[in-house]
């Protein structure tokens, strides 16, 4: 049996979605329902085949949308997990990080796992599959060699870690390149608190910034890159 207990955390939006950025015809990525529901039910299935599921002490989904996406994620989700209601407003993944630091307090021993619907407003995009088939690999599939490597001191462990010594002139604060990764309750009480508020486009990037905002953490990253097509050669070895 695992002796360290673990949270997950997941993050959804099944429609509608944020609309700060802007591409060049004016257009911007609104969520494809559609692609939407199929790639939760990829992910559902690959935290059962996975085995985190049978593991997890805790996991909790956190939705942004109404009525009927929280009622399409209880019926898609595996038994048992707690569902965070963030409603249509919500834009980003700051309300799932929020409730995080707002949780762990009181569960210090515990290591958390945070991931989320990768690419979903890039429908059947090359780079975000592969992206994402990349970080589900490392930190879903593999997520005892996660574990181990905070047990054995790491703060936090997944796969790109992108940090300003590999990347001068491009990043400042260091950061997980896709935003899925582990880390220690004890790690995550040392970081600044996040805001509730998502103001625009700026704060649309602040929890991917969220780990590496405190005190430079001790990083086990398992694929030590920049997210590209390559991730998909990668996968399929």
């Amino acid at each position: 049996p695992m002796k360290t207990p673990l949270a997950v955390l997941y993050h959804c939006r099944l429609s509608g979605g944020r609309n700060y950025l802007k591409y060049g015809d004016g257009t911007t990525n609104r969520i494809n329902p559609e692609y939407a529901r199929k790639q939760f039910k990829e992910q559902m299935a690959v935290l059962v085949a996975s085995e985190l599921y049978d593991n997890s002490n805790k996991i909790f989904i956190g939705v942004n949308g109404g009525r009927d996406d929280v009622a399409f994620v209880r019926q898609h989700m595996p038994e048992g997990c707690d569902i965070l209601q963030h409603g249509d407003e919500a834009e980003s993944l700051v309300p799932t990080m929020k409730f995080l630091q707002d949780w762990i307090p009181g569960h210090e021993g515990w290591a958390v796992c945070f991931w989320h619907m990768k690419g979903v407003t890039h429908v059947n995009d090359p780079l975000c599959m592969a992206w994402r088939g990349c970080l589900e690999r490392h930190v879903i599939w593999d997520w005892e060699k996660c574990v181990n490597a905070l047990a054995q001191g790491y703060d936090t462990a997944g796969a790109h870690w992108l940090n300003p010594e590999e990347y001068p002139g491009i990043v400042t604060i260091p950061f997980w390149g896709g935003v899925f990764w582990w880390t220690t309750v004890k790690f995550l009480l040392k970081l600044p608190t996040m805001s509730e508020e998502v103001k625009g486009e700026r704060d649309w990037y602040r929890p991917e910034l969220f780990v590496g905002s405190g005190p430079r953490p001790k990083v086990m990253d398992f694929h030590r890159t920049w997210p590209s097509l390559a991730c998909t050669m990668e996968m399929k070895q």
